[in-house]
């Protein structure tokens, strides 16, 4: 079944410079249980795309549709936001609460979920996100990684089927960055939920199904890691790099030292190497 599908939307702003189009005739479909990476420069119209998902923006032209509901319905945009939560980049905008179960609570009682079930939900939430022990604990003096845990535990309280995480590791180190990352792969795994994972780097994009390169406003790619990033002029058009040990893996090529195609990841270079090595 098709999570979202989005045809030929075109979305501009007016500004005092003009019209600026921020979405240009884009078209785009997701299966449930999908994870989508959704790639690109700054401006590029990732976060734009992100908002018409659930409509916080509608399209001038075109039309989003939610598990076949429309979002320009205006009867029923809270059964689509209901099943679309959004992690945005920074956590601590996400955050209402003093004490963490409380944050993660202030979606289900907004819903009208009663308060024996909202108990269940967020002690649910915490468990899934590895913060179960912060129950009581104040999320304003946690790390970025943990906060940002935090937030998806209050986005997955309401039960959402889809879950945009639109820069969610940009303001994280390393170690949060993974950790966020991790959480979303398990979400996608365990629960069937739909992942759209808009990011700027390329090491986080690797492992998903599918990858859609935005430039210029426009969607001018999707397909697997492996074919997008076979396509090392489409990625510099697009002002983006190779992930790390596919750059490395290019230049030793480059050099005569004979490794497979389409490194990847971390894990498939040591491999490669470790194999010449022996």
């Amino acid at each position: 079944m098709k999570a979202i599908q989005i045809t030929n939307a075109t979305l501009e702003y007016k500004t005092q410079n003009g019209i600026v189009r921020a979405l240009d005739n884009v078209s785009f479909n997701v299966e449930e249980g999908e994870f989508i990476a959704l790639l690109g420069h700054n401006g590029s119209g990732k976060s734009t795309l992100a908002k018409i998902l659930n409509g916080l923006l509608i399209p001038r032209l075109g039309d989003v549709e939610i598990f076949g509901v429309n979002t320009k319905d205006t009867a029923k945009i809270f059964e689509i936001r209901s099943n679309i939560g959004m992690v945005f980049q920074n956590p601590d905008n996400q955050m209402i609460a003093s004490i963490v179960e409380d944050d993660i609570a202030f979606g289900p009682e907004n819903l009208g979920i009663p308060r024996e079930e909202i108990i269940e939900r967020v002690n649910w939430a915490l468990e899934k996100v590895g913060m179960s022990e912060h129950k009581k604990s104040t999320p304003f003096k946690m790390s970025g990684g943990q906060k940002q845990r935090i937030a998806i535990a209050g986005i997955l309280a309401i039960k959402p089927r889809i879950i945009v995480f639109d820069e969610s590791t940009a303001m994280l180190d390393p170690q949060g960055r993974n950790e966020v990352l991790q959480v979303a792969k398990q979400l996608n795994k365990e629960d069937n939920i739909t992942i759209i994972w808009i990011t700027h780097y390329m090491d986080e994009a690797v492992d998903s199904d599918r990858i859609a390169i935005m430039t210029d406003s426009r969607i001018v790619a999707i397909d697997t890691p492996k074919e997008i990033f076979k396509r090392t002029d489409l990625i510099e058009q697009a002002g983006l790099d190779l992930p790390l040990p596919l750059a490395i893996a290019n230049q030793l090529k480059a050099n005569g030292i004979e490794l497979q195609d389409n490194i990847l990841t971390e894990q498939q270079l040591k491999e490669e190497l470790c194999k010449i090595l022996k």
